[in-house]
């Protein structure tokens, strides 16, 4: 590939050049390049990742293997790439965050204060300064999940390390996005993602500079039910999480988020709160859902069942029913079923800008936000390639058993949930486990539980109550243990991999009595 404000004209095949950040070297630090083999092709697509402005799109082009790929868009010939420097500040950033990491937890910060003490780590900072840090709403401090760079205040992160970075997308102002491979002492790995700033010959880490935490990302799913292993299925779509926001007094900050997708994959879509999830629902037609996903195309594991897995969540006049999911109709309109085809999934860029407007209870105006996913949702044929880890033959037994005669379990009955899985050879081992249900039979509003402590090398773990908002009913008085009435009804195992796509497995006790094959 030849791009003339890279001033390269090297034959990709026969010529050579210099990993020094100009001319050819330039040209491929510039591109993202997602290969995705089929069953029967390998599907390409090319990202130029040049600066691209808040409301603007990133340049790409995607074509299948053994066609001629089309011409790159003009607008990309003249946009800003990165000077030849930008890999040795890159790496000298990498060595920096290392040299913080090496130092012991104790000298590095005072979790007693929220100070990050060593000069080392503070530097990593803009204006030397953690406290002008803001990512998501979250700043540094020691307080596990709410905090950023909680790590340097606790010994379990001493010696970690940074390596393999990559540019996942290019900002205004000399911003860009760097995503690191982490390896913990055990050797667990995780990939973290920074915003950072180039100031003069470094690069500083200040956020996003968000106030609330939105992301989306990829999500590739297999459903098992217990009670109706013949409706078992694989789906793909997107995870969009948008954090459950409660104030000093117990209220929902938000009365509604609006999220728009890029061109293309859906209409806006709207998400509320709700007391017992940890994160805004989306509410379709009137009616909101227990869900934060919307899935795409979907495919029975048993080959004997017909139709499409989204005929799970309509009755029989089209309306939510069912398991209450989000399916996204066709771009066409003329799929059986109204999945999405592989062509159509196809067309959904890897690397692309999705918007939030937040609506605070009492402002005049919404907050508005960006995220950029780095991977699209994958195609049905890659769907049946995929692996998963999943629970233990004893836990789905156990499952089933509790649950065959209502489609429940109830909690009391087993609380704390513990889990065991294993994790077939080429899975992604979970990362997180989670438990969902309903507050009560007579309410039907779903809670989620979930446990996100969870190593690569685990194969057990255990769910504990959370209480979400002054009105969450699910725990009982003490806010630990489960209420009486609280009622579990599906567990779910989720990695995250390189690329940010969700790989979560899930096991339901659903009954699904109305929906045969």
């Amino acid at each position: 590939m030849t791009l003339v404000n890279a001033k390269d004209d090297t034959d990709p095949i026969t010529g050579s050049f210099k990993a020094d950040g100009t001319a050819h070297d330039k040209v491929l630090t510039s591109i993202d390049v997602v290969i995705k083999p089929t069953l029967e092709k390998t599907n390409i697509t090319l990202t130029v990742k040049t600066e691209t402005g808040e409301t603007e799109q990133p340049a790409y082009i995607a074509f299948v293997s053994g066609t001629k790929p089309p011409a790159l868009p003009d607008r990309v010939k003249e946009a800003p790439l990165p000077d030849a420097s930008e890999d040795t500040l890159i790496k000298n950033l990498v060595a920096q965050l290392n040299a913080c990491y090496a130092i012991p937890a104790a000298q590095r910060a005072n979790a007693t204060t929220n100070e990050v003490i060593a000069a080392t780590c503070r530097k990593f900072f803009l204006n030397d300064d953690p406290r002008s840090f803001l990512n998501d709403g979250r700043q540094v401090c020691s307080n596990g999940n709410s905090c950023a760079y909680s790590g340097l205040f606790s010994p379990a992160f001493d010696r970690i390390t940074f390596s393999a970075p990559e540019i996942e997308f290019r900002y205004p102002d000399d911003q860009i996005r760097l995503r690191l491979k982490v390896t913990l002492p055990a050797g667990d790995v995780r990939y973290s993602r920074f915003r950072l700033k180039r100031v003069g010959n470094e690069f500083r880490d200040g956020g996003n500079q968000y106030a609330h935490a939105f992301r989306v990302r990829p999500w590739t799913e297999v459903r098992r039910f217990v009670n109706r292993p013949e409706l078992s299925y694989y789906a793909s779509g997107v995870n969009i999480f948008i954090n459950n926001e409660i104030d000093g007094s117990g209220n929902f900050v938000f009365e509604k988020v609006v999220v728009t997708p890029p061109g293309g994959v859906s209409k806006p879509l709207e998400f509320f709160p709700q007391s017992s999830q940890s994160f805004l629902v989306i509410k379709i037609n009137g009616v909101q859902t227990s869900t934060n996903n919307l899935r795409l195309a979907g495919q029975f594991i048993d080959p004997t069942t017909s139709g499409s897995p989204r005929r799970l969540s309509v009755d029989s006049k089209g309306a939510l029913a069912g398991e209450l999911l989000v399916w996204g109709a066709s771009p066409s309109g003329a799929n059986s079923g109204g999945d999405w085809t592989d062509a159509e999934l196809d067309s959904i860029p890897e690397i692309s800008r999705w918007k939030a407007e937040f609506y605070k209870r009492g402002a005049t105006a919404p907050v508005v936000q960006y995220y950029e996913t780095t991977s699209a949702p994958l195609v049905k044929a890659e769907l049946l390639k995929g692996k998963w880890a999943v629970l233990t033959d004893k836990n789905l037994t156990d499952i089933r058993d509790y649950s065959s005669p209502s489609g429940s379990v109830q909690l009391t009955q087993v609380a704390p949930i513990n889990v065991a899985w294993v994790v077939p050879e080429g899975a992604y081992a979970p990362n997180e486990i989670s438990l969902s249900g309903f507050v009560s039979q007579v309410s039907g509003s779903r809670f989620n539980d979930f446990n996100s402590a969870i190593k690569q090398t685990d194969r057990t773990g255990t769910i504990n109550c959370s209480r979400q908002s002054n009105t969450d009913q699910h725990c009982d008085s003490t806010g630990k243990n489960y209420a009486a009435a609280a009622r579990g009804d599906g567990v779910s195992l989720s990695a995250y991999d390189e690329r940010d796509m969700i790989w979560v497995s899930w096991a339901w006790s659903y009954l699904l009595t109305n929906y045969g094959k």
